[in-house]
């Protein structure tokens, strides 16, 4: 597991327990990571802003678009 995570993007924290990854893809999502609960909270950053402020359900995120992230995605 710890060679895993090595080999994972990085994660650059937005807000709390909200982080996006450093990678090169679009949309590159949110995540929101708390303890071992890992959970999308966001297609891309203007979603999850979209939703952190109220003017988007998180029920609404579009998981068909949101490609898949290494390590993160998987947990």
């Amino acid at each position: 597991m710890r060679e895993m995570l090595k080999k994972a993007p990085q994660l650059i924290p937005v807000y709390l327990h909200r982080y996006i990854p450093i990678i090169n893809k679009e949309p590159t999502p949110v995540f929101s990571i708390h303890d071992t609960d890992i959970a999308y909270y966001g297609e891309n950053l203007e979603s999850y802003l979209e939703i952190e402020f109220g003017n988007k359900k998180q029920s609404e995120i579009n998981f068909e678009i949101i490609k898949g992230i290494p390590f993160w995605s998987d947990l």
